[in-house]
This record gives C-alpha cells, sequence and structure tokens, in this order.
C-alpha cells in the first residue's frame, strides 16, 4: 500500500513539472480553472487533470504563494 501511494505521489509529480516550469516562468498562478484549461489543452483527460490541479493548488497555497 505503501509502495502504491508512493508511486501515485511520484507520478503526480512528474506530471506537474511542466505547470511548475511555466509557473515559475511567468509567475505563480492560482486559479483552478486556469489549471484546468492547460492541463487539459496539454492532452491530459478531465479526471487526471483534476487531481493534478487539486493537488497543484493544495502545494502553491502550502507553499505560500496562494491565498486559501
Amino acid at each position: 500500500m505503501l509502495r502504491s501511494a508512493f508511486s501515485a505521489v511520484a507520478l503526480l509529480a512528474i506530471v506537474n513539472m511542466p505547470f511548475v516550469r511555466e509557473a515559475s516562468a511567468a509567475g505563480v498562478n492560482c486559479s483552478y480553472e486556469v489549471c484546468m484549461q492547460k492541463c487539459l489543452a496539454s492532452g491530459y483527460k478531465q479526471t487526471g487533470c483534476g487531481l493534478i490541479c487539486k493537488k497543484t493548488m493544495l502545494d502553491r497555497q502550502t507553499a505560500g504563494q496562494c491565498k486559501n
């Protein structure tokens, strides 16, 4: 179970990398809707984008980049 949880987190981190680089280059975007649009435009499925964007927004809030 721990291995599958680690694998899921690693996968999200890898998939999230393009968004992190883009956020660093253009300032941090704190909009879930914008994240979804960019994710879907990148060719990911809606379900995957939902998970990616939830994690991205949570990570940015935790890092103090976005307000709750």
